[in-house]
């Protein structure tokens, strides 16, 4: 017997009558007649099995933003309208250098849309001068290319300018839609980091 079956026939129980009868006959005295949704809980569970267990509120690992140094406390310009690899510099001091951003805009050139993300940059060589950087991705606010574009011409522009050895880039991107799109470039990591969200994702 199906569910929905059952189901009837409780509501015919419960209201003393057959699906499409007359009208319900008296109920007499002194009978007791289970709730109908008690009776429904009891189908339910004969139907479905035990209940789940209760669980605590899901909590997503989040990105530990302190294992590499925050450029933002300079204030960009944020009037540049295209990327300008010219403002990225170095010192010639050798450096083993861990930065991340999370000022980095651009724009979906399919929508016109804002795409928002967090950018970190690992690297081995000469030091890169921070402010420069950091003026350099702010430069990409008003930029149309997708996300893995992006990524592929900070990498690009980077290792020409400020002569590294090695390198890696990596963007979360807020999501749209749902959809996780997060590139990494790297010319010494096979993998990008654990996958684990920023404070904004």
């Amino acid at each position: 017997m199906s569910s929905e079956q059952v189901a009837t026939d409780i509501v015919a129980e419960e209201t003393g009558s057959a699906p499409g009868a007359g009208p319900v006959p008296e109920r007499k005295p002194g009978r007791r007649v289970p709730s109908l949704l008690t009776r429904l809980r009891a189908v339910a569970g004969a139907v479905l099995g035990p209940p789940c267990e209760a669980v605590g509120p899901a909590t997503p690992r989040r990105a530990d933003s302190s294992a590499s140094a925050a450029l933002d406390d300079a204030v960009p310009d944020f009037d540049i309208a295209d990327p300008e690899p010219g403002m990225l510099a170095h010192a010639g001091q050798p450096a083993d250098g861990s930065l991340h951003t999370s000022l980095f805009r651009s724009t979906c050139p399919v929508t016109g849309q804002p795409d928002y993300a967090d950018v970190f940059v690992r690297y081995r060589g000469p030091r890169i001068e921070r402010a420069g950087l950091l003026r350099y991705l702010v430069s990409y606010r008003r930029h149309a290319a997708f996300h893995e574009a992006c990524v592929e011409r900070i990498f690009v522009d980077i290792a020409d300018r400020c002569g590294v050895e090695k390198l890696s880039v990596y963007a979360r991107f807020l999501r749209r839609g749902g959809i996780d799109i997060n590139p990494f470039r790297s010319n010494f990591e096979s993998a990008p980091p654990e996958n684990v969200r920023t404070r904004r994702q």
